[in-house]
């Protein structure tokens, strides 16, 4: 089994003194295709968390996820993505987001099992940040068939995203960003590799 770590930082209008639950599921649709299985679909986070002034807020969050495995790196038994846990904590009015997902039907190969699997790997997501804080990396274990890791940087498209803006932004070609994200829709909340 493989794990990756999501984060993310969901702003609100509200002073929030404390987060009283959350969770998170998914619906993802798995497509067979030519090389492999790609899972499409949210990630759903929902929740409660109280204000300053003792009012109790219920909120939902929805990340888009598009995850494709190559045939050669999986097993007989099937790809599946599940939520192995979400926890989050409030910082000043947001609140800040942690899921941890589990692959499971992926090949593992005895160099992986030294490393416990496979390394945590992290998605910072945070709208309002530079891109410095964009530069944590996602251990992809679903890409090349010849290495064991390959390292992406993910970001979360905002409002009126673009291929082309979100090349502009990063300084990276368009052309080649709508290779490495399978030319999908990009909208509001869409996780896009950056090459």
């Amino acid at each position: 089994m493989k794990t990756m770590k999501i984060e993310k930082q969901f702003e609100y209008k509200d002073e929030i003194k404390k987060l009283i639950q959350i969770k998170a599921d998914t619906e993802l649709q798995y497509i067979k295709e030519d090389g492999g299985v790609r899972a499409i679909g949210p990630l759903l986070i929902k929740g409660t968390y109280e204000t300053n002034k003792n009012q109790s807020i219920d909120f939902q969050e929805i990340l888009q996820m598009d995850v494709f495995a190559p045939r050669e790196k999986l097993q007989k038994d099937g790809f599946i993505l599940s939520v192995d846990s979400c926890c989050g904590e409030v910082q000043n009015h947001s609140v800040f987001v942690t899921v941890v997902m589990n692959a499971n039907g992926l090949v593992e190969n005895d160099r992986n099992d030294s490393l416990d699997s496979v390394k945590n790997s992290n998605i910072v997501n945070r709208e309002n940040q530079q891109e410095t804080d964009d530069k944590k990396e996602f251990e992809d274990v679903f890409e090349d068939a010849n290495t064991t890791y390959t390292s992406y940087r993910m970001v979360v498209a905002k409002r009126g995203d673009t291929y082309a803006s979100i090349a502009h932004r990063y300084g990276v070609d368009e052309a080649t960003l709508r290779n490495c994200n399978h030319q999908k829709e990009i909208q509001i909340k869409t996780l896009v590799i950056l090459p």
